[in-house]
């Protein structure tokens, strides 16, 4: 039987992402332009998960500048267009060399995110899973924080990632706060697949890592052909956060927009852990539609000139009960992110 958990404070979006308060223009300016770069590329004619032929000339939901369509066999949310290599080179490969180091290393406090973000990932799974003899292999590790936060809690981790910039720097801080270091290692896109299939670790980690392969089904084979017992996955939702960015068209869309071409709905969770062979032990729903919300109506207000204290009334009976009315949503399954303990039937 599967163990829920439900929500988590989310009083660090506001510092940990404070760009989205603060640079909201610049945010939608990039969006707008990886989504021109997305609408350039071929239609997509198969499902992302199922590869099911997708409804031609239907949509389902339309905003800033993209079209979705659900598929009729297992609900997933699909952009109308391919993640081609074209598109994958100019989201995510151009600065995996180190050109971008120095941008990394002006990118919050290390320990801090770990701690705030990803401790709390750590320890939802070492609170499943019997860890006297654990071990973890992060895949798209970037930074290593995942990993930093599970060789402090005592697992045995390692992580691969595409970038030599995120590598380098994650090991430099891996070193500098726990004196141990190589812990991460750069893989080429080619050589994934063989890692996680010759893997030793009881745990294949994905965290929000899924949604941004541009052939997830490849992971899936790996995961099962691997010796590893666990599949650990957090991926992003359906939720109210794609309605609320679609009523707001001059706030940067967080959830739906640029990398993020498509989304995971109930039945599509269902759909990938059947492909992987896993079933469900364990999830942990929490999202951020709610601060989504509260960004939206606050720059929105802020620019049309609403008062200071109109803006304290709205902050005393709305946002001040943000965590309370996010819960309201991870409890019914409608939130924007999940985390899934799976394990191989």
């Amino acid at each position: 039987m599967t163990k829920y958990r439900y929500s988590k404070s989310i009083s660090h979006y506001s510092s940990t992402h404070s760009d989205y308060f603060d640079e909201n223009a610049k945010l939608l300016t990039q969006a707008l332009s990886e989504n021109n770069i997305y609408s350039s590329q071929d239609k997509r004619l198969q499902c992302k998960i199922c590869r099911s032929e997708l409804q031609k000339n239907h949509f389902d939901l339309s905003q800033f500048g993209i079209s979705y369509v659900f598929c009729t066999n297992c609900s997933h949310l699909n952009g109308i267009y391919e993640d081609t290599i074209d598109f994958v080179d100019s989201i995510y490969c151009k600065n995996t060399d180190g050109e971008s180091y120095n941008q990394l290393l002006q990118v919050g406090n290390f320990v801090e995110r770990s701690n705030d973000v990803y401790l709390p990932k750590a320890e939802f799974l070492l609170s499943h899973l019997d860890h006297s003899n654990l071990s973890v292999l992060d895949v798209g590790c970037g930074c290593g924080n995942f990993v930093f936060s599970l060789i402090k809690l005592g697992a045995k981790a390692r992580g691969i990632d595409l970038s030599k910039a995120s590598i380098d720097f994650g090991n430099h801080h891996i070193t500098l706060n726990l004196g141990k270091s190589a812990f991460l290692t750069r893989c080429e896109e080619y050589e994934f697949c063989k890692q996680i299939e010759e893997c030793d670790e009881s745990v294949i980690s994905v965290i929000g890592v899924i949604e941004h392969l541009r052939e997830p089904h490849k992971f899936f084979d790996s995961f099962k052909k691997s010796n590893a017992k666990y599949l650990y996955y957090s991926v992003p939702m359906f939720s109210a956060s794609a309605i609320f960015e679609n009523i707001f068209p001059t706030i940067f869309p967080r959830q739906l927009s640029g990398a993020h071409t498509h989304l995971f709905t109930e039945s599509s969770i269902v759909q990938m852990n059947s492909l992987c062979g896993v079933k469900s032990i364990a999830e942990w729903r929490f999202g951020t539609d709610i601060m989504d919300l509260y960004r939206s109506i606050s720059i929105m207000g802020i620019a049309s000139g609403i008062s200071p204290k109109a803006f304290e009334f709205f902050e005393s009976g709305f946002g001040s009960k943000l965590n309370e009315f996010q819960e309201i949503l991870d409890k019914n399954h409608f939130c924007s992110e999940i985390h899934v303990i799976a394990e191989k039937q």
